[in-house]
């Protein structure tokens, strides 16, 4: 097969998880023999060290075709984004009469409309294949952003989820993200589920003694409970509710609670804790993949959120980074999300209403006071990551969905 992906972000710049997994998978399908091209962004050029890897024209046999951006605003400027935007489907287009499937992600948003031109100018040769990991626009209406009165957001909402009408597959990351497509009246038929994934080589179990806990965080917290908090944080995720716990159990002499990362919510949620003088509070700044690993096993037990009716607008992958390096997780979020549903299958932990924080609270309390049960969640999260979760046996599912859109003529 001969593939394109098309998204902003790539290697080397894998801050991101959309990036991450798109490296997993482009490089797990040209590992297999296909021939996988990559169009994304190039360095910004205010980096003071723009990074040398980003000249590479491949990388573990997916070739990489980079579109430098221009000296105007952010990485993420308007300006960036229109250029790349025009740039990539131009690209694209000349790339087209050597392609088998081209596959366009959420960023930058109406991306799959150029999945949608090369399809019809190739008569259907070149399938198109919708990677939906985020329900952009929904979510912008959902959280108040946006309004149905204002005709330039229902435009843009109308345009961005057209191609998803007219590919020749799209691939959602939950049940519910598929009802959520259905709705907007895709093709039931052309609607395929696969979920994200991590990579055990990257994160797997590791058994901390307390001086490694320690260097990691500080003496005073080696010998604490840690609950952790480890990734990004905006408008979608519910974090109030972890407040009243934080605020609930600052005399607690045993929980610590840690949160990992620079964003807006838990920069509020550090000042939180500041105003009020908690002192069973540490915000850490985010860390580079090779590192995750010791910074997920830290923790005693993982926390993962996602606002109240908004199932289906994305499903949080940090998850399964959580099952991978086999800890329990508490999931505070809607019970129809597929992280909720995940989460229950494998008996990895529990689902929370983000409105009940009383019950966060004592299972907190509980699970801190009994380690055998710590212990045996786990194992079931570790042994359901091994056999559903890891990415050789997500992305196979990714090779076995393409192969079929592009034999079904």
């Amino acid at each position: 097969m001969r593939i394109l992906f098309i998204h902003m972000g790539y290697w080397p710049y894998m801050a991101v998880a959309t990036n991450k997994a798109l490296a997993d998978l482009a490089e797990y399908l040209s590992a297999q023999g296909n021939e996988v091209h990559v169009i994304c962004s190039g360095p910004h050029f205010s980096e003071e060290t723009p990074n040398s890897l980003s000249s590479k024209k491949t990388h573990n046999g997916v070739y990489i075709h980079r579109i430098a951006q221009l000296k105007a605003g952010n990485w993420n400027s308007p300006i960036n984004i229109a250029y790349y935007f025009i740039s990539a489907g131009i690209l694209a287009i000349q790339l087209s009469g050597k392609l088998d499937a081209i596959v366009t992600l959420d960023f930058p948003p109406l991306l799959g409309i150029w999945g949608n031109i090369i399809q019809l100018i190739t008569a259907g040769r070149v399938k198109h294949i919708c990677w939906i990991m985020d329900m952009l626009t929904e979510s912008r209406f959902l959280l108040g952003l946006w309004q149905k009165e204002k005709l330039v957001h229902r435009l843009v909402d109308y345009l961005h989820v057209l191609p998803s009408r007219y590919a020749s597959l799209n691939i959602v990351l939950g049940k519910c993200m598929r009802e959520r497509l259905i709705n907007r009246h895709a093709d039931p038929s052309r609607i395929k589920v696969i979920g994200m994934w991590h990579d055990s080589n990257l994160i797997k179990p590791i058994k901390l003694q307390p001086s490694q806990k320690a260097q990691i965080l500080n003496n005073e917290l080696a010998e604490k409970f840690i609950v952790m908090y480890s990734g990004n944080a905006d408008r979608i995720h519910d974090l109030g509710v972890v407040c009243k716990s934080i605020l609930a159990l600052k005399d607690n002499s045993l929980i610590h609670f840690v949160f990992v990362g620079n964003s807006d919510e838990i920069l509020k949620l550090e000042s939180f804790a500041f105003h009020h003088n908690l002192k069973n509070f540490t915000r850490l700044e985010p860390v580079a993949w090779d590192k995750l690993n010791f910074i997920l096993s830290v923790a005693n037990l993982h926390l993962v959120a996602l606002k109240d009716g908004l199932q289906g607008i994305c499903v949080p992958s940090k998850l399964y980074g959580i099952m991978a390096s086999a800890k329990p997780v508490i999931f505070i979020g809607p019970k129809e999300s597929q992280s909720a549903i995940d989460i229950i299958e494998s008996q990895a932990g529990f689902v929370i209403h983000p409105s009940d924080s009383e019950l966060l609270t004592s299972t907190i309390i509980s699970l801190a006071n009994n380690i055998s049960e710590c212990q045996h969640l786990s194992n079931n999260a570790y042994q359901n990551f091994m056999q559903n979760y890891d990415y050789p046996i997500r992305c196979s599912l990714w090779e076995e969905a393409l192969q079929m859109s592009i034999n079904n003529h």
